[in-house]
């Protein structure tokens, strides 16, 4: 923490246990790069720790994927803002807007189809590294207008497939892009981020809030989406699990 300088606080979350800064090295006067800084904590508990400690282990397990955002490093134990114990992780800072930030109707259909792809790309590197999200959302994905790009942001409630705990059974959502499966607080597979990436896609290619499975399947039957595009996401939204492409 000492040797970064703060430039501006880009993020604190409602209950203000994370917060996410931009921050530059304060020593390299010939250095420009810019990183985020994410604080979690207090690190007071074993929850806590347990979902520190995963989100680290998502990320360096992913840090040679594409389109997923890199870590540098991490430390606990960090006093901030008269709190003790606080866990902090070093982040690259991921330039360009959240896709909740922007309007769609500004881009080309085929624009958005290839957003999609990246998305889907994105995501299937990390369930190939056995990685789940858990909390796909368009203000977890970062869009860089000026290459092109998507940044998958934000692994805190991610899961490594191979770990099992207690907790894991602990519900996390949003609720209008987690799965089913996700709110009621069950068991969640890479079918429940399949879910997530369907409503993002809903969201995306037709510029309406998703509001649950039966919403989106009508919604797309009233804006005439094309057979093949909405048979693909109503297999990616449906209900169950074990029903999702």
């Amino acid at each position: 923490m000492d040797n970064y300088e703060v430039l501006e606080i880009i993020h604190t979350s409602r209950h203000g246990n994370s917060i996410i800064a931009k921050v530059k090295e304060k020593y390299k006067e010939s250095c420009d790069k810019t990183y985020a800084l994410k604080l979690i904590g207090p690190l007071d508990n074993r929850l806590e720790k347990l979902m520190f400690k995963r989100e680290i282990d998502a990320l360096r397990t992913l840090n040679s994927c594409s389109s997923i955002v890199k870590i540098r490093g991490h430390i606990t134990n960090v006093d901030f803002n008269k709190h003790k114990n606080w866990g902090a992780i070093l982040l690259d800072f991921v330039r360009g807007e959240n896709l909740e930030e922007l309007d769609m109707n500004d881009f080309s259909q085929v624009k958005k189809y290839e957003i999609c792809i990246k998305i889907l790309k994105a995501m299937q590197e990390a369930h190939s590294n056995n990685v789940l999200h858990r909390d796909i959302k368009p203000s977890n994905i970062m869009y860089n207008e000026e290459t092109g790009e998507i940044t998958i942001i934000d692994f805190g409630t991610s899961k490594i497939k191979t770990i099992i705990d207690k907790e894991t059974t602990i519900p996390f959502f949003s609720r209008n892009y987690s799965a089913p499966e996700v709110i009621s607080g069950n068991d969640t597979t890479e079918a429940s981020d399949i879910f997530s990436i369907g409503a993002v896609m809903f969201k995306i290619l037709l510029g309406v809030e998703p509001n649950g499975t039966e919403m989106m399947k009508k919604t797309m039957i009233d804006m005439m989406v094309l057979g093949e595009l909405r048979t693909l996401i109503e297999k990616m939204i449906t209900e169950d699990p074990k029903e999702r492409i």
